[in-house]
């Protein structure tokens, strides 16, 4: 191996600044790339924002479902501090200005942020996204002037182009197809529907909208041998096929999928046309990987370029192995070749399959976490028919600027086929067993798994017989420990709804309880927040959800968790709400689910061999005018651990609490850390040690109050809050210590 890294000094390379960007991320150095301020900026753009003005090049218009942008280039900020930005920066703005020109130069005042990470695990990691590409700040703009015009029209007309064939792919198909087309043809992310996208990965065919790259060399191909077939010399045709290759590669944007694609086809073509050059796919995707992480090192740590190489490492190193092997075992069977040759093609797809696959299985799992059964015999059905959806696509796409009829038919059959994947995958997610949910692995199994699997390439290689049978239970044995969890402890979750709540408590061998679920800041928030947090934790069955009250904020996202396809097998509503119009939706959509429902008050208990729920209020009846004052209070104990959930429960709430006298080591604080709940008298009630405040960043409500973290502070209480920390976990461990995990540091 140490020869092979010899021969190889771009792998070397590739390796060494892999490194050192890990060395620095662990050691929470700067990267190379990231704008420099002093301690106090950098603590105020992380929380509150701060007011900036900043002038930069419009160089991309992002049109959301809910919000407009653009992305400058080549930003200087002033404000406290004149900072030059060598990176990009993310400008919200009103709809009235999206008709501005790309290139043209603005300045824009308003609130300015860094990107939020992942919040909670498995949400959306903003900060990882945007700074792929070099972006770390954003900005709510309030006013926006103009400077000066474009100088060049060319990024500007090649928008327009984009938005002209998206308007065909409209007009000439139906708007599932056309977002997928988009995506795929035109690289708009956002532009296929949620409902294909997940369709689409029930069956595993996220490549099919992602492509990682895959398609250039598709297109490079197409045209440099219809150039050769035309009798042109070879350079000529390496230069036009690349001129066009890259060209595609700018109106598509710089996303790390196309250019590693764009510079490893652009080596292969090199070393085809030129005499004394071969072609090492170890160097290129190397240098591809080089180049990219040198302009944004942070691409390290974003999903798809980890995507699109670790795929291209598997069509390039497990594919050929496997491969060559099948051959070798073809070579000494001499009867039937038609029969041969048909099997051959099959095994090779699937081996195609399976070389890709067991390259990403450790991406899928980190950021999908399930694992779908009907992956391989759609991608067997459907896999050959992603090339030729593309060039259709692109040809209905491109001939519709001048005829919509000839577009029509062009993209006819395409569309029959993404029809076709998007009924199945929506049939399929119908079947309880077809996704199985399998949880985030854990750094250790996932280097133990890559360590394996390189091990198992070199020595698989040269094996034959015997050794080479035993050497295949090694990849078993690594999809084994990537897969397979270890029993979870106790831990109770404050997870980060932004301004609502949500409590997931987990107890081993007693399940997993829901306390809330709901927000009003973050829009779907079920989908976006709740969902994807139980499923990176492996969770398949939920014991119960109770709900304290029906405020919007602590129930919207029940409903989504109800219709998820995760069981639920108790559903607890307040009996002093029962008749209230959303608790009844509620309990009528459990019902419709299989899900028991039960109204609970007062004195009511779940309880377990070493577990306990108690419902501490309100009585049967309700003791306030308020669905605030009759929120449910729990009181938790397991072991010799004690904790008491509050919800929004006010004055006559914390009365009745307090008359219990009912110590807890931990509190979740009433009310989102309002000043109108936390009394003197319930805290030194409570005495508890540690406590969790759920609550939006930079909320209308100015939650957590400082009067509140006042209390807390005097009553001995060490304060954890969401809207500064994401999420907050309370753990157990076995020798009776207790640990708390962030989101954010």
């Amino acid at each position: 191996m140490l020869n092979h890294l010899k021969n190889r000094p771009l792998v070397l390379a590739f390796l060494a600044v892999t490194a050192l960007i890990l060395f620095l991320k662990l050691r929470d150095i700067p990267l190379w790339d990231a704008p420099r301020f002093s301690e106090s900026v950098d603590t105020a753009l992380h929380r509150q924002g701060l007011s900036f003005t900043v002038q930069g090049r419009l160089s991309r218009k992002i049109r959301g479902q809910d919000s407009t942008s653009f992305l400058l280039e080549g930003c200087r900020l002033s404000g406290t501090s004149d900072v030059r930005v060598s990176g990009r920066i993310l400008v919200y703005c009103p709809e009235d200005y999206f008709s501005l020109k790309i290139g043209t130069e603005i300045v824009c005042t308003g609130k300015t942020f860094y990107f939020l990470p992942e919040v909670n695990p498995g949400t959306f990691d903003a900060e990882a996204y945007y700074r792929s590409f070099g972006c770390y700040l954003y900005m709510n703009a309030d006013r926006i002037r103009v400077l000066s015009p474009p100088k060049n029209l060319l990024a500007d007309t090649l928008y327009e182009l984009k938005q002209r064939i998206k308007g065909v792919y409209a007009a000439g198909t139906d708007s599932k197809s056309a977002g997928v087309f988009s995506r795929m043809v035109l690289g708009e992310k956002t532009a296929a529907e949620e409902e294909v996208r997940e369709n689409f990965s029930v069956l595993s065919l996220n490549h099919m909208l992602t492509g990682y790259g895959f398609h250039i060399p598709l297109l490079g191909n197409l045209l440099y041998r219809g150039l050769l077939r035309l009798r042109m010399k070879k350079g000529l045709c390496l230069g036009v096929t690349l001129g066009l290759v890259w060209s595609y590669a700018l109106f598509l944007g710089d996303s790390p999928a196309i250019i590693r694609s764009c510079l490893m086809y652009t080596c292969l073509l090199i070393a085809k046309t030129a005499v004394r050059i071969s072609y090492d796919p170890a160097s290129a995707l190397s240098l591809a990987g080089l180049l990219i992480l040198l302009k944004t090192p942070h691409c390290l740590f974003y999903q798809g370029f980890q995507y699109t190489f670790c795929a291209a490492c598997g069509v390039l190193f497990f594919y050929p192995l496997f491969r060559k092997k099948v051959q070798e075992r073809k070579s000494r069977r001499k009867r039937n070749r038609f029969a041969e040759d048909l099997r051959f093609r099959l095994v090779s797809r699937s081996l195609l399959w399976l070389s890709v696959n067991l390259a990403i299985l450790p991406l899928s799992l980190y950021y999908h976490f399930t694992f779908s059964l009907f992956g391989f015999a759609a991608s067997l059905l459907f896999m050959s028919l992603a090339g030729p959806v593309f060039l259709l696509g692109l040809f209905g796409g491109l001939s519709g600027l001048y005829s919509l009829p000839l577009a029509a038919r062009a993209l006819f059959l395409p569309s029959l086929v993404i029809r076709l994947e998007d009924l199945s995958g929506a049939a399929a997610g119908k079947i309880s067993w077809a996704v199985l949910i399998l949880g985030r692995p854990s750094a250790g199994a996932i280097a133990f798994y890559a360590a394996g699997m390189v091990l198992f390439l070199l020595l698989y290689a040269k094996a034959k017989g015997k050794k080479a049978k035993r050497l295949r239970l090694l990849p078993i044995l690594c999809v084994l420990v990537l897969v397979l969890r270890p029993p979870a402890g106790f831990s109770l979750t404050m997870l980060d709804v932004g301004q609502g709540a949500c409590t997931v408590i987990r107890v081993p061998e007693e399940g997993v309880y829901i306390f809330d679920a709901g927000s009003s800041s973050v829009p779907e928030v079920g989908e976006k927040r709740v969902l994807p947090y139980l499923k990176s934790q492996g969770i398949r069955c939920i014991e119960a959800i109770l709900v304290s009250h029906a405020d919007i904020d602590h129930v919207n996202a029940v409903a989504d968790i109800l219709e998820s396809g995760i069981p639920v097998n108790t559903l607890f509503l307040p009996a002093a709400g029962s008749e209230n119009g959303q608790l009844r939706y509620l309990a009528s959509l459990a019902e419709r689910n299989g899900t028991a429902v039960i109204h609970t008050a007062r004195g009511d208990r779940i309880a377990g061999r070493e577990f306990e729920l108690k419902v501490l209020n309100p009585p049967k009846k309700g003791n306030g005018r308020t669905d605030n004052e009759n929120s449910l209070v729990l009181g938790l104990t397991y072991r010799t651990f004690t904790a008491l959930l509050t919800a929004d429960m006010e004055k006559s709430a914390e009365e009745a609490v307090t008359a219990m006298n009912r110590r807890s080591f931990f509190l979740a604080v009433p009310h989102h850390g309002s000043k109108n709940s936390s009394s003197e008298a319930f805290l030194a009630s409570v005495q508890a040690r540690l406590a969790f405040i759920s609550c939006g960043r930079n909320n209308v409500y100015g939650h957590p109050h400082r009067e509140t973290l006042e209390r807390l502070e005097n009553a001995g209480a060490y304060v954890y809050c969401t809207c500064y920390n994401g999420m907050l976990q309370l753990r157990l461990y076995a020798d009776g210590r207790v640990g708390v995990i962030t989101a954010i540091s």
